[in-house]
């Protein structure tokens, strides 16, 4: 039986898995561009978001669009750019064969 004194556990708090900031969605919308496939990528566009975005449930406001697609190019291109330093840097040998 519990007494007025005890102390009631804390009820744990459910951490929302969906992201909410337009970095967050960007940054969520371009890894799902690079999943499709290792010589396949979705170009982060308007029609992609929003396909995306409908099977996801992922609600954001219109207002937010822009910035999310703003965001979303500058990490694509970070990603391709570092993908493609990878690329070459492992297909450069680092000791001439003879």
């Amino acid at each position: 039986m519990r007494s007025l004194f005890d102390v009631a556990e804390p009820e744990p708090q459910q951490r929302s898995t969906k992201p909410t900031t337009s970095a967050q969605i960007a940054r969520t919308f371009v890894r799902w561009c690079f999943s499709l496939g290792a010589d396949f990528r979705n170009s982060p566009d308007e029609t992609n978001l929003r396909s995306w975005a409908a099977d996801k449930g992922l609600p954001y406001k219109t207002s937010q669009e822009r910035q999310i697609l703003k965001n979303a190019r500058e990490l694509y291109l970070q990603r391709i750019t570092s993908s493609m330093r990878k690329s070459t840097n492992s297909a450069v040998p680092t000791d001439p064969v003879e």
